[in-house]
Order: C-alpha cells, then sequence, then structure tokens
C-alpha cells in the first residue's frame, strides 16, 4: 500500500490560527462587574461611628494580640508592621487618619481586621469584633460631608440607620491608597 507522505500530517488548527480564530471584544464590551445590590450579606467592621462594610469574598481574617512593630519616620496613622505568617503586614490606625472629629470609642485592647494575603495583606485596627450583616431594607443614603477623603474615594454605597453610617467600601483599595500616601509622607520614591 502506498502512503503519501509528501503533504504534512494536519491534526488541527496551527497555534496562529487557534488563537486567533475568534474576533476579539474591544475593552469597552468586556463584561464589567456589578456592584453588589444593597441585599447582599456582607461584613460590617466597627470603626466608631461607622460600620465599613466590606466583599465576604475577600480573604480577611481577625487577630488580636499580635505585636505591632514600629516604623520610624512614618506618620502616626501607620501603627506599624505585623508578622503575619512571615509576610509584613502593614497596620494603619484609621483613628489617627480621620482624627478627634468623629466618635471613637475608648480602645481596648488592639484587635486588627487583616483583609489580603501575602504581599497584598493589610491591616486596620477596629473597635469589635466584624459581624455579618445584610441590609434589607433601606436604600443607599449620601456620605456623610465631612467623611475623610481617603475614604470617600473608596466609597461604593452608603447606608444610614439611626446615628450609624453603613458605608459600602474597597478596603484592599483604601489600604494600598494609604501605602501609597505613606511612601510619599516619608519622601519614598514609589509615590
Amino acid at each position: 500500500m502506498a502512503s503519501n507522505r509528501s503533504q504534512p500530517l494536519r491534526l488541527g488548527l496551527s497555534p496562529v490560527q487557534a488563537l486567533t480564530r475568534f474576533p476579539g471584544l474591544a475593552p469597552s464590551e468586556l463584561p464589567t462587574a456589578p456592584a453588589p445590590p444593597p441585599t447582599a450579606e456582607r461584613w460590617a467592621v466597627p470603626l466608631g461611628a461607622f460600620r465599613l462594610l466590606i466583599d465576604p469574598a475577600l480573604s480577611c481574617e481577625l487577630s488580636q494580640g499580635d505585636r505591632i512593630w514600629p516604623i520610624p519616620n512614618t506618620p502616626a496613622w501607620i501603627r506599624g508592621v505585623i508578622n503575619r505568617r512571615g509576610d509584613l503586614v502593614p497596620v494603619f490606625d484609621l483613628r489617627a487618619l480621620f482624627g478627634p472629629r468623629y466618635q471613637w470609642p475608648s480602645q481596648g485592647a488592639t484587635l486588627l481586621f487583616i483583609v489580603g494575603t501575602g504581599d497584598d495583606a493589610g491591616a486596620i485596627i477596629t473597635d469589635g469584633l466584624p459581624y455579618r450583616l445584610r441590609l434589607d431594607d433601606g436604600q443607599p443614603s449620601q456620605p456623610p460631608a465631612d467623611l475623610p477623603e481617603p475614604l470617600a474615594r473608596r466609597l461604593h454605597a452608603t447606608y444610614q440607620c439611626q446615628d450609624t453610617h453603613w458605608l459600602a467600601c474597597d478596603l484592599p483599595g483604601l489600604l494600598h491608597d494609604l501605602g501609597r500616601r505613606a511612601d510619599a509622607t516619608s519622601g519614598g520614591e514609589n509615590a
């Protein structure tokens, strides 16, 4: 039986053909993640007169009793760093950043709310245990007029119940912004 070896054996598309056979989507056509609905369950992190509403899908943990190592020549709102499984995690004190114009409960033991993992982790000092919350009733309200600018930039929605403001925010983004701000304040190159 004679075989035809003059033509190469084709098993499918070439790599270039396989990668380019479908037309690409323009950036404006790419799907975007919708904002979570008001009834979505979130973490409520107590912070003075505020409750930060955090996406429960984020990697987060609570810690108490970690030694916070101060960092010289940084603003007072950077409490320092903690060692979390071999990673240095910056600790931000939003009380010191936002100032005395807000009602802060007396500080007991330092309770840290840590969000993210590895190099992307950051921590804030919280006033109490976070808890799961579902905001079923109530429409978004206007944010407080004197909301600190770093927090206002990362705000998705605001809810108000009596004297408490529930702030749905991008906490990882806020911590990233604060890190860049600290770098600029201390004269770092990455500002």
